[in-house]
């Protein structure tokens, strides 16, 4: 292109002072021959500043709109002044419009991003790599000059500013040398000491900051974000993104005075019920956890505290009133008052359909009482010791209660009598239904019991805690085959009631760590983690089949009194007696969603995804996961789909021999084209989405005319099966790579071939332009081949697209190639293998970048993000892997224990990635999903750096400050 760089400013001072000293640093530039090895000229190029070029007018002008079209990036000054301008204005809307609104940099000059910048980068959905230089000092502007000039040559903004580094190193030595040999050594020596002592500061707090990760992720977080700062090499930022990973608190919900006894998440989630020590309620909701309404439900601390099943009603229980309360959970109207016990009401819960409530008194007995009329309906009299809880059975028709008198009895509703009774060896302190109804469990002094809930005949004891100690609390897992336990000496069990057991003792896990009393415990993930809270002031997440501590959960400054665990269980709500309550995300990776569907097409830019199977294809919303619309049309036997550039087109091939066309905002068929009965296979749309070109199995390819819906051309030249196929920017060449081993460029005007590239050895799967069309990268399946695998002949081509000679022939695989995919914006390309290992290369330079190896079987799929900073991986491992394009650090991965992926693909924003065809583990069918897998950790040092601040609830403590930054 004519030029590197097009600046828009505002014609007022300072940023038009901003803009000129950005085109002359720029223009001036000399590149670092290290970076860009082979490059003749050392010179940046053309900027175009339109204050230079051209005089002012009131209509963007054709010269403006040329200047424009031929420069690769497009800088903003943003300043306040910035948002009003129409100028501005118009020139993001006709750059963003050429498709590379993903080149848009901004330079941050005078206020705030939120003041600053443009409005149309919000309407368009630009984030653009913005440059900071509102502290006008010389570090910050030379700083935001490397940052911008980074992204401008297509290099790492760490190995560009380590190379000025040694550039300034060598200009100070030159000018020391002058200065005498003695001068010039001490400045050589100072300068290299300060760079080694910053890079050995920075990473001498990363590795501290991984000492923490499981004693105390929040400081692993802080010590990370000042090594960062520090200097951002790559250990920081691997670090920072470990600890982030680790560091589970998500919300610090304001303290409610005199502390807290309990917590509760209603049946669907969306509420949450924190109960205090003077008697107050207080709903939050769950979407944001704002505050929704405070109840004084009593004037003593609550024991009790649970939402009815359809989350309308709240009953509430405190052991010094003899009165209950069923309060409406919207209003905070009270419902009913339930009298009749005479002392304390130790416990309160709803039945199972929700029409009655029981509840458990110091008095003796138990006693329910209907939901519609506040009144008793039956008094469970028997035992002779307060009932310290009671819960109905699953099918409501019976009630189990446990008391001081150390029995635990099952009661019949209809007679209120005894069914049957369990006599223990102490006071039974708590009991819990299994999720099936099929058990008990109830604790006691020393150890915990499984009943089974027809006769109260013992399963099994829960044997590893004190004989002198309670065990106050007992929990099962969702799927009812595990049990926890919470005990005053500090103890947690964790046993395993699979396969069935009838007596002796549970094979069991003990949780050991806590140095005071565990008040609660809670399973969440089906089982897969156990929170347990202390008066230690620490929770602790625990993997349940193991014992192995995970992490801490710190920061409340008194005892955790209570854990609950949300119903999807991903996050637990902690409730301290210092009156604070914490909000947790039990675990690492964010839970996927799955879509109907065997196979997705992810729209570039917006949230839309299109799934599809043999019988219907569906659009969806990624951020939702909700339905947009059917396609209403043909869908039988989809072989592929894409959306265009800019996400307004959709295109679906059945197949056989038809190409659809449809609205991807309404799902409605906009063009049908049929071509005879020759089988189609792949398409591809112009920039403009003004064209579309379909290939078929036989080598034909048509191209369509959508605007006029009549065929421009048909390309004849390939012999056999043409594999992929794309237009250049400009939609005036189409590369094609088919069966027959060649690739062929070809006028769309005129339907001929302007050139046929030989030079492969087997069928080529893919053949792609770089973004200014000058050259093709193109990968073949001739390395499968045995002669060519024995002499280990693994190697692809970057070839020139004018004369069709080779640029370089990268190799490096030890195995035959699957693809080579290019990021979005042509500097990068990954190669997969069956060596098991991804390769990613520069496109300018044919250097290999990084190798990202992990995988245990070979990779057979790859994708970049939008920004070209993630690629994401498949094989035959089944494993779905994210990785750091550059450094090659894997961010995320989701193995086989969570699904089996196939045909990774981000979205807008790298928020998610979606796979295809996913099963349960390795070797099982295809099924019709599609995962969402979130990627809340796909993020730049920028965006680590903002999610850090944005999560942390502390600074580093002045003691913290003297001992790890000293």
């Amino acid at each position: 292109m004519r030029y590197v760089a097009f600046i828009s400013f505002r014609h007022v001072d300072p940023d038009q002072r901003w803009a000129k000293w950005l085109h002359t640093r720029l223009e001036a530039y000399r590149l670092p021959k290290a970076l860009l090895p082979g490059r003749a000229d050392n010179r940046l190029g053309r900027v175009f500043r339109d204050a230079e070029e051209l005089a002012a007018c009131a209509d963007l002008p054709d010269e403006l709109k040329t200047a424009l079209a031929d420069s690769q990036y497009l800088i903003v000054i943003c300043s306040p002044a910035t948002a009003g301008s129409q100028w501005v204005d118009q020139e993001i809307r006709e750059f963003a419009a050429l498709g590379r609104s993903h080149n848009i940099l901004a330079l941050l000059v005078r206020g705030e991003p939120a003041d600053a910048f443009p409005p149309v980068f919000k309407e368009l959905g630009i984030e653009p790599l913005a440059a900071d230089v509102r502290i006008d000092k010389r570090r910050f502007r030379n700083d935001a000059e490397l940052r911008l000039l980074a992204r401008l040559i297509g290099c790492k903004y760490d190995d560009l500013r380590q190379r000025e580094h040694e550039r300034r190193l060598r200009q100070v030595l030159a000018a020391a040398i002058v200065m005498g040999a003695a001068a010039a050594a001490f400045c050589v020596i100072a300068i290299v000491a300060i760079i080694q002592r910053d890079t050995a500061r920075s990473r001498e707090l990363a590795v501290t900051s991984g000492h923490f990760l499981t004693d105390d992720a929040e400081l692993s977080v802080l010590l990370a974000t000042d090594a960062v700062r520090i200097r951002p090499t790559d250990e920081a930022e691997e670090a920072l993104r470990d600890g982030l990973s680790r560091d589970l608190l998500r919300h610090v919900l304001p303290g409610q005075a005199g502390g807290l006894t309990r917590v509760a998440f209603s049946a669907d989630g969306t509420r949450l019920v924190t109960a205090g020590e003077r008697g107050t309620l207080q709903l939050w909701n769950t979407a944001d956890y704002a505050p929704l309404i405070r109840i004084e439900a009593h004037r003593t601390p609550i024991g009790s505290v649970a939402f009815s099943p359809d989350r309308r009603l709240l009953v509430t229980a405190s052991g010094d009133d003899p009165v209950a309360r069923v309060w409406n959970a919207d209003s905070g109207r009270l419902v009913h008052e339930l009298k009749g016990h005479a002392g304390g009401v130790t416990h309160a819960e709803f039945s199972h359909d929700g029409h009655s409530v029981v509840t458990s008194g110091s008095d003796t007995t138990a006693r329910v009482w209907s939901v519609l009329s506040g009144e008793q309906t039956a008094l469970l009299s028997g035992h002779t010791q307060p009932v310290n809880t009671a819960t109905f059975d699953l099918d409501d028709r019976s009630v189990f209660t446990a008391s001081s008198d150390d029995f635990a009895i099952k009661w019949d509703l209809a007679t209120a009598n005894p069914i049957a009774n369990y006599g223990h060896v102490g006071e039974v302190y708590s009991l819990v239904l299994s999720p099936d109804g099929k058990f008990l469990a109830t604790g006691t002094r020393g150890y915990a019991e499984v009943l089974e809930t027809t006769r109260l005949q013992v399963q099994c004891e829960l044997i590893g805690h004190d004989d002198d100690h309670e065990v106050f609390g007992v929990r099962f897992s969702s799927n009812g085959k595990l049990v926890a336990t919470a005990g005053t000496d500090g103890v947690s069990l964790v046993a395993d009631l699979e396969p069935p057991r009838r007596g002796g003792p549970c094979p069991t896990v003990k949780l050991v760590g806590h140095t005071g009393s565990v008040n609660s415990a809670a399973f969440a993930s089906d089982g897969r983690y156990v929170i347990t809270v202390s008066d230690d002031h620490t929770g602790r997440l625990w993997d349940a089949k193991s014992g192995r501590l995970i992490s801490k959960l710190l920061g409340q400054q008194g005892p955790l009194t209570d854990v609950a665990v949300s119903p999807d269980g991903q996050f637990a709500a902690t409730a301290s007696a210092d009156g604070s309550t914490r909000i947790w995300q039990l675990d690492s990776a964010p839970p996927r969603r799955t879509l109907s569907g065997a196979r997705a097409a992810v729209a570039p830019v917006g949230s839309r995804v299109l799934t599809w199977s043999d019988t219907d294809a569906s659009l969806w919303d990624i951020d939702s996961g909700q339905p947009i619309a059917k396609l209403a049309g043909p869908t039988d036997k989809i072989s592929e789909a894409l959306f265009s550039r800019d996400g307004s087109l959709l295109m679906t091939i059945d197949g056989g021999a038809a190409v659809h066309v449809w609205n991807p905002a309404d799902g409605k068929l906009l063009h049908e084209f049929r071509a005879d009965t020759v089988p189609l296979s792949h398409g591809a749309f112009s920039r403009d989405a003004r064209r579309i070109a379909v290939a078929s199995n036989t080598g034909l390819v048509r191209i369509w005319d959508l605007e006029t819906e009549k065929l421009q051309a048909e390309l004849r030249g390939h012999s056999k099966a043409v594999n992929s196929l794309m237009f250049n920017d400009d939609g005036r060449r189409l590369v094609t790579a088919s069966d027959d081993g060649t690739v062929r460029i070809w006028d769309t005007s005129t339907g001929s071939a302007s050139l046929v590239y030989r030079g492969h050895r087997g069928a080529v799967t893919r053949a792609t332009f770089t973004p200014d069309g000058a050259q093709v990268i193109s990968v073949d399946t001739a390395n499968q081949n045995a002669t060519i695998r024995n002499r280990g002949d693994y190697q692809f081509p970057v070839w020139n697209a004018q004369t069709g000679k080779n640029v370089f022939l990268l190799s490096g695989h030890t195995d035959y190639l699957h693809d080579v995919v290019m990021s979005p914006d042509g500097t990068l390309a990954v190669s997969v293998s069956e060596d098991t290992t991804a390769d990613v290369w520069s496109v300018k330079t044919g250097i290999r970048l990084s190798v990202l190896s992990g995988h245990q079987e070979g990779v057979t799929r790859a994708s970049f993000s939008a920004d070209g900073k993630f690629v994401a991986t498949t094989g035959g491992d089944c494993s779905l892997r994210v990785w750091d394009a550059l450094s090659g650090r894997l961010v995320v991965e989701f193995g086989e224990d969570v699904g089996c992926f196939d045909d990774p693909q981000f979205s807008a924003g790298n928020r998610s990635v979606i796979a295809s065809s996913i099963g349960p583990i390795k070797g099982s069918p295809r099924t019709q999903e599609v995962a969402i897998l979130p990627c809340e950790l796909c993020l730049d040092q920028a965006g680590l750096l903002a999610l850090a601040r944005s999560r942390l609830s502390r600074d580093l403590t002045p003691a913290e400050r003297v001992r790890y930054l000293k």
